[in-house]
């Protein structure tokens, strides 16, 4: 079994951490807003030059549709601010549920919190149209829908790299950098998992439907770790906290996510469902509005 250390790859840790923290990432800038205007939920429709080569343009009408609120929104993340600086003070993994509760609910809820996941879903669906042809065509076939079938051959490390770049390019934008990090720390899973430490790319060709499920539940709740780390960033600093003390706490928001955001994906057959169209697009806005909505009960 692989361990981080052996896996390089691209991306960065996280951007509380000092750079000697996590050695496998390369630090990528973040935007410290308090409230980033990426995380209003947003009406225009996504640059169809950002799709991966293997991805058709959206329609015009799903994609204003996907990502248009209900009704207007009025951010407010003053009371999971004042959560965070509780939990950095030692008021526990209570004050980190409240928080999560009250970050959802400043972003105006569940659904709307989804729709301002426009980079994440985006991603997310790319991800998953790569492994499921993974699992149903193998490691090769894949790599050839990404134009990437020039690296065959080349080490785990490189092709890693390169599934990066194109699933997740970097962007400007908080939002766009949190879906490339969250796709860092995915493909670090995956390495993990598929024990690709001293293998070669092949070694994906275990992955089946279940695989893949794993792999876009790891992938979710990163990219959420992510979005809620960038709000929580500055009042955690601003408590006077060690590094030591800041990187503790990094470990332990990553470990409450991965505890508290449950998916259903059983019953989303993943191997045949069209992530480049509608049903892609419908199922992954259900996903993510279900990650949310579990936080969203973690009110006070």
């Amino acid at each position: 079994m692989g361990t981080s250390s052996s896996y390089p790859g691209p991306g960065r840790g996280s951007p509380l951490l000092p750079p000697w923290a996590d050695d496998d990432w390369e630090a990528v800038p973040t935007e410290g807003e308090d409230t980033p205007s990426d995380a209003l939920p947003d009406t225009q429709s996504e640059d169809s030059s950002e799709q991966a080569p293997e991805q058709e343009v959206e329609r015009d009408d799903e994609r204003h549709r996907a990502d248009k609120p209900s009704q207007p929104v009025t951010i407010d993340l003053g009371p999971a601010r004042r959560y965070i600086r509780q939990y950095a003070s030692g008021a526990g993994l209570a004050s980190l549920a409240l928080a999560a509760g009250a970050y959802v609910t400043g972003m105006g809820g569940a659904r709307n919190a989804a729709r301002s996941a426009r980079a994440g879903r985006r991603v997310t669906r790319r991800l998953g149209g790569f492994l499921s042809n993974v699992a149903t065509r193998g490691v090769e076939a894949a790599l050839d829908r990404l134009e990437l079938g020039h690296l065959v051959g080349s080490s785990v490390e490189i092709v890693l790299a390169a599934v990066e770049d194109v699933l997740a390019p970097d962007g400007a934008s908080i939002d766009e950098a949190a879906a490339r990090n969250a796709m860092s720390a995915t493909l670090k899973d995956v390495y993990q998992l598929y024990s690709l430490d001293g293998e070669d790319i092949y070694g994906l060709n275990a992955m089946d439907a279940e695989g893949v499920r794993s792999a876009l539940h790891l992938y979710v709740t990163n990219y959420i770790f992510e979005r809620l780390l960038n709000v929580m960033q500055e009042d955690l600093e601003s408590q006077d906290l060690s590094e030591q003390q800041l990187i503790r706490a990094e470990h332990e928001i990553k470990s409450f996510t991965r505890e508290t955001v449950k998916l259903e994906l059983g019953d989303v057959d993943v191997l045949t469902t069209d992530w480049n169209g509608r049903q892609g697009e419908r199922i992954v806005s259900e996903i993510y509005e279900q990650g949310y909505a579990i936080w969203e009960a973690m009110r006070s």
